[in-house]
């Protein structure tokens, strides 16, 4: 059965699971600004059924949590910056990282690139988002509170899960789905002459072997009397002559 496609929705599958992890990663550590609580106001409260010092109570609470917002404005957009340099610094790196591995894992390539190419993405969709409107009427100062997020403890376990999902993902697909080269064996054969372990040459061989001429290096004409030294061809040529 041909792989192709098998490879091609497991470079998506794996491209989407790197999004994710470094996405969790990141925001585990990046948390960005908190939107202000509500002031916790009544209704009746809002109405002005109240006495003077209720009332300047009130808008005490409703000037500290218009000032929390605006400061909240204002953190906001540093904010997406951050994520957008970490999301697009991470996809850079996979992305050299996907071109620099070898042919031999092209299904491990292309997820690696696909995951790069939607860390960019996502980083730049999420700097170009607006600011959030927390308050949208008057009905957001009141006692309604606002949506739970997750604690440092449930950002970590879910990056810890996408990390493990990873790591499982990627040891399939190099296991099962790369075509690794065969293995190389060096074959060793004996010289010519030569008896093979635990044979005894008889006198017929030994005699062959010892015909055989050894390969002696030849330095040049000697003269008798004259000490041997090192020299360059054509200088050994002239002495010689």
């Amino acid at each position: 059965m041909d792989t192709t496609w098998v490879k091609a929705v497991y470079a998506i599958l794996l491209g989407v699971a790197l999004a994710l992890s470094v996405g969790f990663g990141v925001l585990t550590f990046e948390t960005g600004p908190r939107p202000p609580q509500p002031p916790g106001l009544s209704f009746s409260a809002l109405n002005g059924s109240t006495s003077d010092q209720d009332t300047a109570r009130i808008g005490k609470q409703i000037d500290s949590f218009y000032s929390d917002l605006q400061a909240y404005r204002e953190r906001y957009p540093n904010h997406q910056r951050n994520i957008f340099l970490w999301l697009a610094g991470a996809g850079m790196v996979l992305g050299v990282v996907g071109v620099a591995l070898p042919r031999v894992v092209n299904h491990v390539r292309l997820g690696l690139l696909a995951g790069a190419l939607l860390l960019i993405l996502g980083g730049a969709w999420y700097a170009f988002q607006p600011v959030p409107q927390v308050v949208q009427s008057t009905a957001s100062i009141l006692s309604a509170g606002t949506p739970k997020t997750l604690d440092a403890a449930g950002r970590f376990l879910r990056f810890a899960v996408s990390i493990v999902g990873l790591l499982l993902l990627l040891f399939v697909g190099l296991w099962r789905l790369t075509d690794w080269p065969a293995p190389l064996f060096l074959e060793t054969r004996p010289l010519p002459g030569s008896a093979p372990a635990g044979h005894e040459p008889d006198a017929a061989s030994s005699a062959s072997a010892s015909a055989v001429p050894a390969a002696v290096p030849v330095v040049g004409p000697h003269r008798e009397g004259e000490a041997l030294k090192w020299g360059r061809p054509e200088e050994r040529t002239n002495q010689g002559n």
